[in-house]
């Protein structure tokens, strides 16, 4: 390399300082060597080696602006010097303006293309940007002449790699460590390669040998504990982040590392405090905001996890799922508006964000904005035609808007991506049932005991008998046959056991403690117990309401569901005297009101439906006329509260007698139908109590109806004297009493 020689115009004080920062950068005393070097640029700015030496310091101590500015100077008064062009392209490299330093790297090369030092650092700059094939070309430039430079080796690897030719970057490496067996740069390098390449153990074993080189090296060991944990073994993983911590407490991904390592293993404080630590010392990734956000979603902390979102949404990372998971905390804490809000923000960013769509239509699902959830739905499996829980959600939606048919499509499309699974066979059984497809809908409603979300499956009793379905004969057999769900449905149900004791079957029926009295009519029982007394030794045992498939089995009956003939349950006889005792000759009709379903604390799921069944008893002030006696047959919680309250305030419009505290079970309640000409329900167990002993019931029907309601007909094949009031749309109780109002008028003179 040809320097050129310091100018002999200097005068003696210059030359004196000069050499005087000289001596000083010899002693490695770089600040009063640059002192030096100013104080002779002052005395002459054209000093070229003053400002080329001010330039290294500069360069050397970090100062690279500065540094720059030096070595600009110095080139403007030689422009041929390689060395200056040499450190002035690593000084800009240094300070991240790589296309300024490929520029003078490339002057260089015009002026020399011998020298290798120049296609090094060009082929380093080229890696910065990316050009890992002319950063290639540089590297195998020099190899050829200095086949022992184990850096060159190494940087040669590193391009190899990136351009995923990963043999010939795994020979790269062992060339650089064949000659320096101890170049922890090149055993790092070789390990992330590794990981790179998807050779996981070859990273770990590569991760050990730096460890080993170097004990201390603290992001050696936050690298080992990703490899670990990709590798599952995830306690191992923490030790290894754990150790990098110890080493270097400050490490900001090592704290991020150990926060997902333990989210996988369960230990949620642990993660969310790894998170937060990480959070703390000033991470920029938006992995520990994200991810410390769906942590404090978990354990309930929402106004805390909303601001972690919003830090992300802030940084500009995964910005839709940082907007749906702000909305679901936003959902959860009751801000349905600015769940709204999020789940739309989503959707504007990322218009294929299957999660938005979904999210959103869970939210309208919710408020029984139907429509605007199927919508929703539609575009989440446009969006992902796998999405598994949209083609379910959409089934739910479109049997609630009275589409039993397209739900089933829904369900069957659901099926088609998990196969035999028991919440999409329960949910398709209501549909079936709803639609009339009575053999396949009973088939499918056996799923209910698989079904988490259904009664049956969490009342699951320790049952050792064998479950019969209808597989074999009865006759002499003894069979226990257990009540499940609400009321209504033992009431409904129980018809069929009378099938059982015709085929000459001992049934022993178990039922909830309040039906034992009445169900004492039901003849041909050989043992009635309540729920929670012992059971008896049995052959066979039979959930209720799997009776109508086991039948259908075991008799080989046609597809229409069984229907008994009416009344099949009437009141003891004492109960009957003593309330025919309460009532005076009277020339009134006497109509039974019931406006409330009773709330089951232990079915979350039956919340919902309960308040979009129920109807204020206020509205039932519509129904007041001359000539009609009005009696309450409500009971349970809230609603008895609502109408004592009533009563003693004076604020209801309707003559309504309560005698319902000496209703002790449904025995008295059965008593007390029997007095009356008319029973007026919402759809609870006292509609199905009335129609079963013969009475007439009108129905009061919620648009979104049980699958044992039909459609849109009147009538219903379980019980012949029952009437049904349908909404005429989602929420209309106005409309329905609207329309009893007037029915009850020509009731009234026909009776």
């Amino acid at each position: 390399m040809k320097f050129s020689p310091v100018s002999p115009t200097h005068t003696v004080g210059t030359k004196e300082l000069f050499e005087s920062g000289q001596q000083c950068q010899q002693k490695g005393e770089l600040d009063r060597a640059l002192a030096f070097y100013g104080k002779t640029l002052k005395l002459d700015e054209r000093h070229f080696e003053a400002l080329y030496w001010s330039a290294v310091i500069c360069a050397q101590t970090k100062n690279f602006d500065l540094a720059v500015e030096y070595f600009e100077r110095a080139h403007a008064l030689n422009p041929v010097d390689l060395r200056c062009l040499l450190q002035w392209g690593v000084a800009l490299k240094e300070r991240g303006r790589l296309e300024s330093a490929l520029e003078i790297f490339e002057r260089a090369l015009n002026l020399d293309p011998t020298q290798e030092d120049i296609y090094i650092h060009k082929g380093l700059t080229l890696m910065g940007l990316k050009s890992w094939r002319a950063a290639l070309t540089c590297f195998l430039q020099v190899t050829v002449s200095r086949p022992e430079h184990a850096a060159l080796h190494l940087y040669k690897a590193r391009a190899l790699s990136e351009l995923k030719d990963f043999e010939a970057a795994m020979a790269s490496f062992d060339q650089a460590i064949a000659i320096d067996e101890n170049y922890i740069e090149a055993h790092f390098s070789k390990a992330q390669a590794c990981q790179d390449a998807g050779d996981l153990l070859r990273s770990l074993s590569c991760f050990e040998r730096v460890i080993e080189l170097a004990p201390s090296f603290a992001v050696a060991h936050q690298y080992m504990g990703f490899v670990l944990f990709n590798l599952g073994r995830v306690h191992e993983a923490v030790q290894a982040h754990q150790r990098s911590i110890r080493l270097q407490s400050s490490n900001k991904e090592s704290w991020l590392q150990l926060g997902v390592a333990y989210n996988q293993l369960g230990q949620f404080d642990l993660a969310l405090a790894a998170y937060e630590k990480a959070i703390q010392l000033g991470t920029h990734d938006e992995k520990a905001f994200f991810n410390a956000g769906l942590l404090l979603i978990s354990m309930g902390r929402y106004s805390q996890a909303i601001k972690r979102f919003n830090q992300v949404i802030d940084l500009g990372g995964v910005v839709p799922l940082a907007y749906v998971n702000r909305g679901m905390a936003q959902q959860y804490m009751g801000d349905w508006s600015g769940a709204q809000v999020s789940f739309n923000q989503a959707i504007t960013i990322d218009f294929q964000c299957a999660l938005a769509h979904f999210n959103l239509g869970v939210l309208q699902q919710k408020q029984r904005d139907l429509q605007s959830a199927l919508m929703s739905y539609g575009q989440t499996i446009k969006c992902d035609p796998e999405h598994l829980s949209g083609w379910l959600n959409m089934g739910d939606v479109l049997h609630d808007l009275q589409h039993p048919k397209a739900a089933i499509e829904c369900y069957e499309r659901a099926l088609i991506l998990k196969p035999e699974d028991p919440h999409i066979l329960y949910h398709m059984s209501l549909s079936l049932l709803l639609d009339g497809q009575y053999e396949r809908g009973w088939e499918y409603f056996e799923s209910r005991r698989d079904y988490e979300g259904a009664f049956l499956s969490q009342s699951k009793n320790p049952m050792t008998q064998p479950l019969w379905l209808g597989q074999e004969g009865l006759p002499g057999k003894r069979i226990l046959i257990q009540s499940e769900q609400g009321l209504g449905d033992t009431l409904q149900f129980v018809r069929f056991v009378q099938i059982l004791v015709q085929s000459q079957a001992r049934v022993t029926l178990q039922v909830p403690a309040a039906l034992k009295t009445l169900l004492k009519c039901v003849p041909g029982v050989d043992l009635l117990i309540a729920q929670g007394e012992r059971v008896p030794e049995v052959d066979f045992y039979c959930p209720l309401m799997s009776l109508p498939h086991a039948l259908r089995r075991y008799l080989e009956n046609e597809a229409d569901p069984f229907v008994a003939q009416s009344p099949y349950l009437q009141a003891p006889g004492v109960k009957q005297r003593w309330w025919t005792q309460r009532f005076e000759p009277t020339n009134k009709r006497k109509v039974g009101l019931v406006w409330s379903g009773g709330f089951r604390p232990n079915l979350p799921a039956s919340w919902e439906v309960n308040e979009r069944r129920n109807i204020p008893l206020a509205l039932f002030e519509m129904l007041a006329m001359e000539g009609i006696e009005f009696y309450s047959l409500q009971k349970g919680e809230p609603a008895q509260s609502e109408l004592a309250d009533m009563l003693q305030s004076k604020r209801l419009q309707l003559p309504l007698v309560n005698w319902m505290d000496d209703a002790h079970d449904f025995s008295d309640t059965a008593a007390l139908v029997g007095q009356l000409d008319l029973v007026i329900a919402v759809d609870t167990s006292t509609a199905h109590l009335a129609a079963a002993m013969g009475k007439s019931v009108w129905l009061l029907n919620r648009y979104d109806t049980c699958w044992r309601w039909g459609l849109t007909q009147s009538q219903t094949v379980w019980y012949p004297t029952m009437r049904i009031f349908r909404q005429p749309q989602l929420g209309d109780w106005v409309g329905v009493m609207q329309t009893v109002r007037v029915a009850l008028e020509q009731w009234l003179k026909t009776h």
